[in-house]
């Protein structure tokens, strides 16, 4: 019983972070919510130093709800936005404690917002086993077997997938992907390898 609670009380606790860089420790099978983004549209620049996925999630603050996320692989970087109404989550899911580098910043907008036709959709991966994506300039999520992860993505963005040290083109974001879609990314993967002879 007072293991439970101990857990509880970790799960809870909100980790703030300010501009300066720092290393946050996530205790086994707990969420550790991170506070810290001061602007409007930021955006949280991780490092996983360990060796196992961490679970990233940007949840809205006020209703819990799930707006996007991915599972950083391990020694991964990334970059999320974290718009003010929500929080940065994240989870570890194994026995181990786990290290993340973490600093909040502006988000830098290469073009005006009215210049982007951004869409917002889903990376799903219904397999059994990880898929490492590489999205530039973005992130290079590793989803989770069994999982989704909810991407706003500029129209001409590319996605790659590795192979055999190489990297190669798994998707590139247009106007035919409806807002709010679902992509099977193992169905698509598949499709990609047979296409490339691989």
């Amino acid at each position: 019983m007072k293991s439970l609670i101990v857990t509880s009380l970790l799960i809870f606790t909100i980790i703030f972070v300010s501009h300066a860089q720092v290393v946050l420790q996530i205790q086994p099978k707990t969420t550790l919510p991170v506070e810290g983004n001061t602007y409007a549209i930021g955006e949280a620049k991780l490092f996983n130093k360990s060796n196992k996925d961490v679970r990233v999630e940007v949840v809205s603050k006020e209703t819990g709800e799930f707006v996007r996320g991915f599972g950083l692989a391990p020694k991964g970087r990334v970059k999320v936005i974290v718009e003010q109404e929500n929080e940065l989550q994240l989870t570890n899911r194994s026995m181990k404690t786990l290290e993340v580098q973490v600093k909040f910043g502006k988000m830098k907008m290469k073009e005006s917002p009215a210049e982007r036709v951004v869409i917002s959709f889903t990376l799903a991966n219904n397999s059994l086993r990880s898929i490492p994506l590489i999205i530039p300039g973005v992130m290079n999520p590793n989803l989770s077997p069994r999982s989704k992860s909810g991407v706003d993505l500029a129209v001409g963005q590319e996605i790659f997938f590795k192979t055999k040290g190489k990297r190669q083109i798994l998707l590139i974001v247009d106007e035919n992907i409806e807002e709010g879609a679902i992509v099977d990314v193992g169905k698509l993967l598949k499709e990609r390898k047979k296409e490339l002879g691989l």
